[in-house]
Order: structure tokens, then C-alpha cells, then sequence
């Protein structure tokens, strides 16, 4: 099966779990997709975060599991600066950051190839209903560089439990 930009893949079957008679059933679907950032969308990543998976509809959220970033060899990237990093967050730039801080130095200034793993934030956030998961970079814009991002990343979707009603 061939996986294209914002597609999606169902790694494994729907759970339902029975919350008592004072809740609705909660379904919850394992998902993998796979996404490439072109080195343009790289380069303007601060101002204009890409959607890493789209939002799931009224009454579902995105919770994240994991993401592996690849980084092909090529021309490194320049101007990173302190506080340069990947996150990934909900919504847009100023969503909740859902991920581990990904350091872009040592990572996308080589002209290597280059791979990494982000997982959770280590402390706790709120989740946010029918958002999308979007890649960012934190504090500036890199200025040259012209690899692609290859982001592989696994989430779940939880559906029938509103984050309002919480």
C-alpha cells in the first residue's frame, strides 16, 4: 500500500471501552501516517506550521504517540539558531506542544543523513478536540538548506469523550 502526503494508515482495530452507564463508550483507533515536509514548507516553518494529520471531527481528539523525522544527506541547513526546534502541537504555532523538543542542531545542519525519534511531553497538557497535530518550529525561520523532512508519526484517536464536558 502506497502512503502519500497526509494520508493515514490503520495499524490496528478500533478498542471500545465501557465506561459505566453515567458515560457514552469511548473508541479508540491506533494510526500511523506518513508525511513529507519539502524543504520549501522547511524553510518556513515558524511562520507557516505544517499539518502533520488532520482534524478528526466533532467529538474526536489527537493524542500522540510518537515521530520518527528523517532527514535525507543533502545541503545542510543554515541559520539555526538557539532555541531552533521541532515541536509538534495542536492546531497551530500557539497550540499546546504535545512532544518532546526536537533539536534541530546536530540534526539538520549536517549534510549527512539523519534520523530522529520524538515521543510525549514528559509533563501533562490539555488535549484539544477536532485539532489537527501540525509540525513547527520553534523561535526563528532557518534560511538555507534543501532536504526534505520525512516525518513517520503514530497517534491515536479518541472518540466520544469530550474534552468540554471534562
Amino acid at each position: 500500500m502506497s502512503v502519500t502526503n497526509l494520508d493515514s494508515v490503520e495499524v490496528s482495530n478500533s478498542v471500545v471501552v465501557d465506561s459505566g452507564s453515567s458515560m457514552a463508550s469511548t473508541k479508540v483507533a491506533y494510526k500511523l501516517a506518513k508525511v513529507v515536509v519539502s524543504s520549501a514548507q522547511v524553510l518556513s516553518l515558524n511562520a507557516s506550521p505544517v499539518t502533520l494529520v488532520s482534524a478528526p471531527g466533532v467529538g474526536k481528539m489527537l493524542v500522540f504517540d510518537e515521530a520518527v523525522v528523517h532527514k535525507p544527506a543533502g545541503t545542510a541547513y543554515a541559520g539555526i539558531e538557539a532555541g531552533d526546534d521541532l515541536v509538534i502541537k495542536y492546531t497551530n504555532a500557539s497550540g499546546a506542544q504535545v512532544n518532546t523538543t526536537l533539536e534541530v542542531t546536530g540534526f539538520m545542519d549536517q549534510t549527512t543523513a539523519q534520523t530522529r525519534i520524538t515521543r510525549p511531553i514528559a509533563t501533562e497538557y490539555t488535549p484539544a478536540e477536532n485539532a489537527p497535530l501540525v509540525l513547527h518550529m520553534s523561535n526563528s525561520e532557518i534560511t538555507t538548506g534543501d532536504s526534505p523532512l520525512y516525518v513517520t508519526i503514530s497517534y491515536h484517536v479518541v472518540e466520544g469523550y469530550s474534552v468540554a464536558n471534562k
